[in-house]
């Protein structure tokens, strides 16, 4: 990719520590053309702050960032190139208009999400995921706060707090019909049983699960769990009928297989790493793609003002915005901010199978929702047609005579 052009590669641990982050960004960033990462959003917040203000302004491509670090001015220099740019309330919304559920007149949508309380429990366990359910959480309600078609009713939810599932359960019965989870698998799950014990998976509510981190074995069953019993997965099984999935569209290319081959012997070479998963996730193939798209910016910048031109950052910066290009992990396609526009999938559950599977695919690029060939979403209603947002007789049965 880079003829001609030696690569000195310089590595060294941020500990997901975002107060000795800009530390070791900041002895790097003195001596490098470009800095890769750090992956955990609080640290890359630090670290690209000081970019500016400490006058290195290297560019800096992550495939992490699971927050809004949208104001390039503050973020200086940042290519984000992972699929975190939580276009996710635009797929929603394009759901909603492919559903009809855009009302003429304000119209409630309810977020249900695992208090800060509670996250705190799981932190060690698994950070990532819990740092980006709060995230995304707070992105939706920003985000969707600007629709003002809608009204945002946003609810705890905790497996021992009695009041926060009375609450949340009110609010379905008497305000709302499409449902967001924002919660980690074991959280989602026990809402769904909840609400099948309480007679809401009748056809007449939506439940979205947005979950970007499961690997595809997780999520193709993510209501059997094998500790559980009999009953309580039958119960899961029906419940999950009125519940889609949100998640990464995941690369399917031999390239990709091959890949994910290579890097796992790498990993159990080197670091003595063992792969969970049969393929590595989306965010490892962004820090090969984010190579890539720097080998591109650097073959441009050569071309018109040679070797000076490598160590002029934000030019180099310049040359992968508004940038599409084919990576390992698909097509590439990188904004005028220097955000990648994320696709994501849509999974539903098979009711013969038991499985879930891609039904449509968002493609963040040309904001387009298209529903997969030969898929039906099963809508778990006789007529299987989409639920009204509104019930017939409205949440108070003003709309009926009798």
């Amino acid at each position: 990719m880079l003829p001609g052009v030696q690569i000195q590669i310089i590595s060294n641990d941020s500990q997901c520590d975002y107060r000795y982050a800009p530390v070791i960004g900041l002895l790097l960033l003195k001596d490098i053309d470009l800095l890769l990462g750090p992956f955990c959003t609080f640290c890359l917040a630090a670290v690209a702050r000081y970019n500016r203000y400490y006058l290195y302004q290297k560019p800096i491509i992550t495939s992490g960032a699971a927050a809004n670090l949208e104001d390039k001015e503050e973020y200086y220099n940042l290519i984000r190139v992972g699929p975190m740019n939580f276009d996710i309330e635009n797929m929603l919304l394009a759901i909603f208009q492919r559903y009809n559920w855009l009302p003429r007149q304000q119209q409630n949508l309810l977020i249900i999400y695992v208090p800060d309380d509670e996250t705190q429990l799981h932190k060690q366990r698994d950070e990532t995921r819990v740092t980006f359910s709060r995230l995304l959480r707070t992105t939706i309600e920003n985000r969707f706060s600007h629709q003002h078609r809608y009204i945002l009713r946003v609810k705890p939810y905790s497996a021992t707090n009695k009041h926060f599932q009375s609450e949340v359960f009110r609010c379905m019965r008497e305000e709302v019909r499409l449902v967001v989870l924002c919660a980690d698998p074991d959280t989602v799950r026990e809402i769904m049983i909840k609400a099948h014990e309480l007679g809401f998976i009748n056809g007449e509510y939506v439940f979205f699960n947005i979950d970007l981190f499961s690997s595809e074995r997780l999520t193709s069953r993510p209501w059997y769990r094998k500790t559980d019993s009999n009953e309580r997965n039958a119960a899961a099984s029906v419940a999950y009928r009125a519940l889609m999935t949100i998640t990464l569209r995941k690369p399917n290319s031999t390239e990709y297989r091959d890949f994910s081959d290579k890097v796992k012997a790498a990993a159990k070479q080197n670091y003595s790493f063992e792969y969970p998963e049969e393929e590595v996730n989306s965010f490892v193939g962004a820090f090969h793609d984010a190579v890539l798209l720097y080998a591109l910016a650097i073959n441009d910048t050569l071309a018109t003002h040679g070797l000076a031109g490598i160590s002029n950052g934000s030019l180099i910066t310049s040359r992968m915005k508004s940038r599409t290009f084919k990576g390992i992990t698909g097509t590439v396609s990188i904004n005028a901010n220097g955000d990648r526009n994320a696709d994501y999938s849509l999974l539903d559950m098979d009711k013969n199978t038991k499985n879930f599977t891609v039904v449509a695919h968002y493609y963040g690029n040309t904001k387009r929702y298209e529903l997969v060939s030969g898929k039906v979403i099963d809508w778990f209603s006789k007529d299987n047609l989409p639920p009204p947002d509104v019930p017939k007789c409205g949440f108070d049965n003003s709309r009926c005579k009798k």
